[in-house]
């Protein structure tokens, strides 16, 4: 039998490709590996990992979960003292890896061209909707991301060489198999690994050549059966050794609900027109000057720029458009089927972990036909309004990350000055102590915060048990519940006669059965035990510090002091918020 070859000309572009993804996944997240937040659940599994003594809580919450196994994805922050850093590490590298394997799936198992699947994974790597990762709770599910593209490269290889009937060695049926299962750690891999199926059959019929094509996966579907089936048993399995219990009985559950579903994609669709018209706004003076940066280039290298741009005009766009839009609407029906929110900003943002892909390939093809029917004799445009697409995004993500930068000082600040209070009240107390005369004074064992400093686009709240884990000390369990209560408890406002506004603040006193109940409401009532169940309530207000909200700003300057001035970095923290005792 003839065999053939891969083109000479893929297999060299490739390096480059993956050196221009490396470069611009860099330049939008390089800036988290220099930064030291933590944000929601990373609180409590650090103090879990520093602390040999808690491991049997980090399992059994995961084991309540569902997922016993996550545990083995924290094994190397045991062996590291700074678990922040490799935290942003892992998560960074991983997250450039996976859109490189999602370029290689694009180039092998659709065949598009490389300059269309560079463009695709350029504009999915510098989408501005998941950018948590340097998060350590969500290192897991990013490393899933990756291993899920890998084994679609791996896949798309099996692909490849049916159709090309290249010669040589292809990886093994199990290894993809076993890459997949890692991959499932994120659940929502489960229903992608059809939608992305979906997208690589009706992506690559009607494109050349169509009849190798169609019959080498055909011939693929047919051997390898067994993907199909890999999720449903997945499930099967987990459903029926792993099942969630405890305090996440009813985790995640699915509810097939038409209304519910609707309205969690009407959320999102009704949120993302602000969000791309705020981000444009905000980064219109960076990526001008990116479109004529560029424009000066394809002045000069106009030939390359438009044979470039030809090849990406010229492909078929319609059949590629639609397995990207279901594919889109795929990517979040996971969160949403369990009632989890998607939207563009904020926190809630993490449930886009699998949307830029499908995202990319829709503003690529969108843009391509725009270009081919409004400018047919300009096709170099493209190269200018992805160039501004991708200048939207690096700026957005990094803009995001100084964001929550500046929500990290102000956690550090709150900590510091929550610690600070504490051991001036336990100071108190042992002095007391040693007045047989004086009644015996109590603890604090409660702390009662008002959050009144917020910075836009970070978060406005946290449970309970993430304050609680976030003032404890870093090298033991906590020993003080901390209550932010003002979205529960609002303050009372009235005005007097001159119309100025007097705002009544809510104290509180938390008595033992209350505490009981607060710490059964965490789910992790069982490592709370260090906590008295009797003692004092300190009422404590978080107000606005001298540095304002402007999180972008706030970022810049602690990374700066961070790195530059670390002499006076404690200072500024500390103005960063203004923390009042009320009692």
């Amino acid at each position: 039998m003839k065999t053939k070859r891969m083109p000479a000309k893929l297999q060299s572009n490739d390096h480059k490709d993956y050196m221009l993804l490396f470069a611009l996944g860099l330049g939008c997240y390089g800036l988290i590996l220099l930064t030291d937040y933590v944000i929601w659940d990373g609180w409590w599994e650090a103090n879990f990992i520093r602390n040999l003594a808690e491991t049997p809580n980090l399992y059994r919450i995961f084991k309540e979960i569902g997922r016993p196994q996550e545990v083995l994805y924290f094994f190397p922050f045991y062996l590291t003292t700074n678990i922040v850093l490799l935290s942003k590490v892992i998560g960074v590298f991983a997250w450039i890896a996976s859109c490189m394997f999602q370029c290689h799936y694009l180039k092998r198992a659709i065949c598009l061209p490389h300059e269309m699947a560079l463009a695709i994974a350029l504009v999915s790597l510098a989408c501005p909707f998941f950018t948590f990762c340097g998060e350590l709770t969500y290192n897991m599910y990013i490393l899933a991301v990756m291993f899920f593209w890998l084994a679609w490269t791996l896949t798309a290889s099996r692909i490849e060489k049916y159709r090309t009937q290249v010669k040589g060695s292809s990886f093994p049926r199990t290894l993809i198999a076993f890459v997949f299962i890692l991959s499932f750690e994120l659940n929502s891999n489960l229903a992608h690994l059809y939608a992305v199926g979906a997208l690589t059959l009706i992506g690559t019929f009607k494109m050349p050549p169509t009849k190798e094509v169609r019959s080498s996966l055909l011939t693929f579907s047919s051997r390898y059966w067994e993907l199909a089936l890999l999720p449903l048993l997945y499930w099967f399995l987990k459903i029926t050794f792993t099942p969630t219990s405890g305090y996440y009985s009813n985790y995640n559950k699915v509810e097939i609900e038409i209304i519910r579903i609707l309205d969690g994609y009407a959320i999102f669709l009704k949120n993302l027109p602000a969000y791309l018209a705020r981000i444009a706004w905000e980064s219109l003076g960076f990526s001008l000057f990116v479109v004529v940066l560029l424009a000066i280039l394809i002045s000069v290298y106009k030939t390359p720029a438009q044979r470039f741009a030809k090849v990406i005009v010229n492909g078929n766009h319609i059949r590629l458009l639609l397995g990207a839009v279901f594919l889109l609407l795929a990517s979040p029906f996971s969160y949403i089927a369990v009632g989890q929110p998607v939207v563009c900003a904020g926190w809630d943002a993490r449930n886009t972990i699998l949307m830029n892909f499908p995202f990319a390939i829709i503003v690529v093809c969108l843009c391509a036909i725009v270009v081919k029917r409004v400018f047919p004799s300009h096709p170099q445009l493209l190269v200018m309004v992805i160039g501004y697409i991708i200048s939207v995004g690096l700026l957005t993500c990094n803009h995001t990350t100084l964001r929550w930068q500046a929500f990290g000082a102000k956690q550090l600040a709150i900590q510091k000055g929550i610690r600070q209070i504490l051991q001036s009240e336990n100071t108190k107390v042992s002095t007391e102590s040693e007045n047989q005369n004086a009644s015996k004074p109590e603890k604090v064992n409660v702390v009662n915060l008002r959050d009144y400093y917020h910075i836009p686009n970070t978060l406005n709240w946290y449970p309970h048990v993430i304050w609680t884990y976030l003032i404890a000390p870093p090298d033991s369990p906590p020993e003080v519940f901390v209550l932010e209560s003002t979205g529960m408890l609002p303050d009372n406002i009235s005005f007097d006669a001159d119309g100025r506004e007097i705002r009544t603040v809510q104290l509180l006193s938390i008595r033992e059965t209350d505490l009981y109940h607060l710490k059964e409401s965490t789910t992790l009532s069982y490592a709370l035990g260090h906590i008295p169940s009797v003692g004092r309530t300190k009422n404590v207000a978080i107000l606005p510090g001298a540095v304002g909200n402007d999180g972008v700003r706030i970022g810049i300057t602690y990374l700066a002091k961070n790195i530059f001035d670390r002499e006076s970095l404690s200072v500024y923290r500390d103005s960063i918020v203004t923390i009042k005792e009320l009692n």
